[in-house]
């Protein structure tokens, strides 16, 4: 046992020995060192820097806000132009998409006004508006009252290429003829009692293209009745049919018949008032700036023909923003019971009516002179033919009787116009006529010489608004006692109003009206009623 053992602890330690040998260095040579390793060293990427904000530090100074907004105007500059575009004003209570508009108030001397809109349709192809109003008030003198009450519709539709307006409406005037001479005369309520009914309606269809065979039209009738309390009545029937023909760009006609029939029936006789014209007329530009019209009207007024002319010339300066206008013309002024009744309430139904024929020469410039300013003047002379006047009668003078004469009229007539956006308006016209050289008559009985008008609206913040109007003008010649010639005082009415938008919907306003209580004399021996106020509320939506 002891022997085996040192056997195996030989061979062991001979192994060890021989391993030794074999991995021994020589003694006299360099020594080495190898090392074997998968590892492979490498930098470290470096960490992606990261920026702290500093804290914001407060600045209590306020900021300055300060810019201008640039006037809110429109601009059209074509050129060549005859005619700029004012700034827009509406024809309407309704604007920015609202139906329903309703406005009402009273106010001292028993006034009362309401107004009251309505529109309906698509807006695209069809658009239209019911209308009702009433306006009324009692003066301090005896009969010194009026109410004006009414309804109205009017459509627009499109027809293919075509426009389609129709309207119709009621109208109705109850008044009093409280201007009779002396006062100490004693009548009753219903012998001053004035009644007035008016029914209406018609229709116009117009092409919106011309197509490539260049041509314009349209077609138009009217019909109305008119009657009032005495058992005097009227039927009046008015037709337009006209067409334009573009022959070249530079060179168009134009031809069309026109006219009106009418039948007055009165408590002593009928009788028939009739007009026909077939207006003919051609115009060229000659140049960028000169175009000229001329045409002929043949006419007939109750059988009676005339040959009334067109002629005429516009001349663009400064690229159209003046243009001068010059011609001579004839027109015929459509006489009615109903148009002289509207003109003067207290007309006594007339025994005959007849159309007043005019011929003029005129001169006119019109210009846009920047987006807020234009104005337009015209000077003129000419004949008139068949004017109606208005005497009092000769009685009582409660009454106007009417008249015919001619006469030669020198007129001069200015309009000016300034607007500053939606913020600002300020409209201006003025008209000066001198009347001579009557056939039977002294004076114009019934026609004003001068008449100025003066309106203006201001929005002084968002939801106020105020406005102003005066009308002025001189006195008006009437027919005294003894078939002579006296002048009236002129007139001077000043009104004003404020609005105020409570909320989108929901206003108030007020207004004063003939705020210097004048009791002036539109027609003479009829005063007008004295200082008003009138306030209320509007509604919208």
């Amino acid at each position: 046992m002891k022997k085996t053992l040192l056997l195996h602890i030989l061979t062991v330690a001979g192994l060890i020995l021989l391993i030794d040998a074999a991995y021994a260095q020589p003694t006299g040579g360099q020594k080495t060192i190898e090392v074997t390793s998968s590892f492979k060293p490498s930098l470290m990427k470096p960490d992606k820097p990261v920026f702290t904000p500093s804290p914001f530090l407060g600045d209590t100074a306020r900021p300055s806000l300060s810019y201008t907004i640039p006037a809110q105007n429109l601009s059209f500059k074509f050129t060549p132009a005859s005619l700029r575009p004012l700034a827009y004003q509406p024809d309407s209570l309704l604007h920015g998409g609202d139906r329903l508009f309703v406005k009402a108030g009273i106010g001292n001397l028993r006034g009362a006004t309401l107004q009251a809109v309505a529109a309906f349709g698509d807006g695209e192809n069809s658009n239209g508006q019911v209308n009702g109003y009433y306006d009324g008030a009692k003066g301090k003198r005896d009969f010194q009252q009026f109410a004006k009450y009414g309804i109205g519709v009017r459509n627009t539709r499109s027809v293919g290429n075509n426009r389609l307006d129709l309207n119709a409406g009621f109208d109705r005037h109850d008044t009093y003829r409280y201007g009779y001479n002396p006062d100490t005369l004693d009548f009753s309520k219903s012998d001053l009692r004035l009644n007035y009914n008016y029914l209406h309606a018609g229709a116009q269809y117009s092409n919106l293209q011309s197509g490539n065979a260049g041509l314009w039209y349209k077609a138009g009738a009217n019909l109305h009745y008119f009657g009032d309390n005495n058992s005097n009545s009227e039927m009046m029937g008015a037709y337009e049919f006209g067409a334009t023909k573009l022959i070249t760009e530079k060179l168009w006609l134009s031809a069309g018949l026109e006219g009106m029939f009418s039948g007055l029936k009165t408590t002593g006789d009928n009788f028939s008032n009739n007009l026909t014209l077939i207006p003919v007329k051609v115009g060229a530009s000659l140049t960028n700036k000169i175009r000229l019209h001329a045409g002929i009207i043949p006419s007939w007024n109750n059988g009676d023909f005339k040959l009334l002319p067109d002629l005429g010339a516009d001349v663009l300066i400064k690229d159209g923003q003046y243009v001068l206008q010059l011609g001579y013309a004839g027109s015929y002024d459509r006489n009615t019971y109903q148009s002289l009744a509207q003109f003067n309430p207290w007309v006594a139904a007339p025994a005959m009516v007849t159309n007043t024929r005019r011929s003029e020469l005129y001169g006119a410039l019109k210009a846009v002179v920047d987006e807020q300013f234009s104005f337009r003047i015209k000077a003129g002379a000419g004949k008139l033919y068949n004017v109606p006047l208005f005497i009092n009668d000769d009685i009582d003078g409660k009454s106007f009787n009417l008249v015919y004469d001619n006469l030669t009229n020198v007129n001069v007539e200015g309009e000016l116009t300034y607007q500053l956006g939606q913020k600002f308006y300020w409209g201006n016209t003025l008209q000066v006529n001198s009347y001579r050289n009557l056939d039977t008559y002294d004076k114009a009985f019934g026609w004003l010489p001068v008449q100025f008008r003066s309106s203006a609206r201001l929005q002084i913040m968002e939801q106020l608004y105020v406005n102003a109007d005066i009308y002025a003008f001189s006195g008006t010649w009437y027919q005294s006692k003894g078939n002579g010639s006296d002048k009236a005082s002129g007139g001077f009415d000043l009104n004003a109003g404020l609005s105020y938008q409570i909320k989108k919907k929901l206003g108030v306003w007020l207004d004063f009206r003939n705020m210097l209580n004048n009791s002036y004399q539109r027609w003479n021996q009829f005063p007008v009623v004295g200082f008003q106020v009138l306030g209320g509320v509007s509604f919208r939506m």
